[in-house]
């Protein structure tokens, strides 16, 4: 094997590591784009919500529980009322149905592991199930 093709194959090998090592930090920092321009109108961008019209993400027990059935809110929004914190909330959550799986894994994994306890990856492949079988 010549020395080039020695150094290109060594090149590629460093990059797939180095790029999986990095697909957390790579669908945080997407997510927290999107989330900035997608959701931080009526959630805050420090998720804090808005009054008594739209609920916290910050410190939100609804939240703690959804997992990656948030994709499915994310895609299909809201239309019936939950309790967030012991506070109903009516206002409906329009869709999102033009987000790409990509976008909604990456938002789900920027707003689980800033506002909830869980910090675990989740993959697109885990989001794609998840929103095959949404209600």
């Amino acid at each position: 094997m010549s020395r080039g093709i020695q150094v290109v194959s060594m090149v590629v090998c460093l990059i797939l590591v180095v790029g999986s090592c990095n697909l957390t930090a790579i669908s945080h920092v997407e997510g927290e784009k999107l989330y900035k321009i997608h959701c931080a109108n009526c959630h805050m961008e420090d998720g804090s919500g808005l009054a008594a019209l739209y609920p916290p993400l910050q410190k939100a027990d609804y939240l703690q529980s959804l997992g990656v059935s948030l994709s499915c809110i994310i895609r299909n929004g809201l239309q019936e009322p939950i309790l967030v914190n012991g506070v109903k909330y009516e206002q409906a959550m329009p869709a999102n149905d033009r987000l790409s799986d990509v976008e909604i894994t990456n938002i789900c994994n920027y707003v689980l592991s800033k506002w909830t306890d869980d910090e675990s990856y989740v993959s697109l492949e885990r989001v794609k199930e998840t929103l095959s079988n949404c209600q």
